[in-house]
């Protein structure tokens, strides 16, 4: 009775496991002995195909034949063995299912058949898989749409005219066009050098020369040799995040050397003012002397000397009060007036002797000198001028010592250009202040003009010190 007990729960356990399960059984060689319905129904064929055939009949070809191996190997040293197949349909689609193989023993300890139990995992695999390959087309779609925002990006920086270089651990992860123009070099020459900020900063007075030193999202001033001799920069240094969020540092310079330049002449200037006013204040029309040449002419006009109201307000400075061109050439000396129109016919000889000296004469060169002399001569009876006055003064001393035809064409066609400038800004000015008396503020002078001459200036002075070592010792 309790053997017929004992077959009935056995019986059902197979009935249960063959409605839930695909199941096969095998001899010691691998040929199927059994097959439930539904291996028939997964597989596609019949009991009758399948009984006393090799089980490997319904293996995928892409299966790999190194788990099979494993599985061999498994249950042939008597253990279980587990995991995922692809079998193939005999109308030859392809079916995945997860295997437990089983052998079974005597009471001898000995394999006399194996069992598989299978369930079909098919739908759930292709799920997988389906997900996979969108996770995949996701996550190429966002590397594409990445290294198109990073290349945007780079290609901004790149033409942007600041130069500018992203760090990461000291190593250079991108330089711009204007920085690798700013130190003359090929970006495969220093993208895979260290820091190359440590290498180029110079130490000089009143700037940065050790990173370390940087304020964060502040700027920093930075004393850097380029082609075109020492400049001065304002770098912006701030802390950034990759998109894989690898922490960069980012450098962005800002060249400031005309307007450093520019205070550092124009306080220059004004240190030497005094000596200087007090030298122009000698009898006007005097001729420059170039290579004792040119003598002093004797004859010239004396300019009278001034009362207290036209000395009061020949020394109005620009902190005192703000002087109208309107007012100021009103209460002006008709002496000085008369001197100031003679500035018309002064500029028109500097533009005719501009024009003739592209043919690199030095005479012409050597007029125009004598031009900027005069014209400075004549402002210098203006205080409200005096750093224009000395500044075509120094001008005119320097171009005085240049000799035309030792210049490279480049250099040359930059003096033409400069000096063009220059004349073309005097007029402006003069325009503005005496003829349309349209300057809220005669202190207020162009930019540009200050800038022409200082350029020059820096032009010749880049392979050669100047006599007062103190003007270049910021640059």
């Amino acid at each position: 009775m309790e053997s017929l007990n004992n077959h009935k729960l056995l019986q059902g356990y197979k009935e249960a496991v063959d409605f839930s399960s695909i199941v096969t059984k095998t001899d010691l060689k691998g040929r199927i002995t059994y097959a439930n319905d539904n291996f028939c129904d997964i597989s596609g064929y019949t009991q009758d195909e399948l009984i006393g055939k090799p089980h490997n009949m319904v293996r995928h070809p892409e299966q790999s034949s190194e788990s099979f191996k494993d599985m061999w190997n498994t249950i042939q040293s008597k253990k279980p063995w587990k995991g995922i197949i692809k079998n193939r349909h005999k109308d030859g689609s392809s079916y995945y299912v997860y295997a437990n193989v089983i052998p079974f023993l005597d009471e001898n300890n000995e394999i006399i058949e194996y069992i598989s139990i299978r369930q079909d995992i098919t739908e759930l695999h292709n799920l997988k898989n389906h997900l996979e390959d969108r996770v995949k087309e996701e996550v190429e779609k966002n590397k594409k749409k990445d290294q198109e925002l990073i290349d945007n990006l780079n290609l901004f920086l790149d033409s942007t005219p600041n130069p500018i270089i992203v760090l990461s651990d000291e190593k250079i992860e991108f330089i711009n066009k204007a920085f690798l123009k700013l130190i003359s070099k090929k970006k495969e020459d220093v993208i895979y050098e260290d820091c190359l900020l440590c290498n180029i900063l110079v130490e000089t007075k009143g700037c940065i020369s050790n990173p370390d030193e940087f304020k964060l999202d502040k700027e920093n001033k930075v004393s850097i040799d380029t082609k075109h001799g020492r400049n001065i920069f304002n770098l912006y240094y701030r802390k950034i995040k990759s998109i894989d969020e690898k922490p960069l540092k980012m450098f962005i310079l800002n060249n400031i050397t005309v307007n450093e330049y520019q205070k550092f002449k124009i306080n220059h200037y004004n240190e030497q003012l005094q000596e200087f006013y007090i030298r122009s204040k000698r009898p006007n029309k005097t001729q420059y002397k170039q290579d004792n040449d040119h003598e002093q002419d004797n004859d010239h006009k004396k300019v009278r000397v001034l009362n207290n109201e036209e000395r009061e307000l020949l020394k109005r400075k620009h902190d005192d009060i703000a002087v109208s061109s309107e007012v100021y050439s009103q209460e002006l000396d008709e002496y000085v007036m008369l001197e100031i129109q003679e500035l018309d016919e002064i500029e028109q000889e500097i533009r005719h002797f501009i024009l003739l000296l592209e043919n690199k004469d030095q005479e012409h060169l050597n007029e125009i000198v004598l031009r900027l002399v005069k014209f400075s001569s004549v402002l210098s009876n203006l205080m409200e001028f005096k750093e224009l006055s000395f500044s075509l003064s120094s001008l005119a001393d320097l171009l005085g010592k240049q000799n035309v035809n030792e210049l490279d064409e480049d250099t040359f066609k930059k003096m033409l250009l400069f000096l063009e400038n220059i004349i073309i800004d005097l007029s402006s000015w003069r325009k503005i202040v005496f003829i349309e008396q349209s300057a809220n503020d005669i202190h207020y002078m162009d930019s540009s003009l200050f800038s022409s001459i200082l350029q020059l200036e820096l032009i010749f002075n880049t392979d050669q010190k100047n006599e007062d070592e103190d003007d270049f010792e910021l640059f």
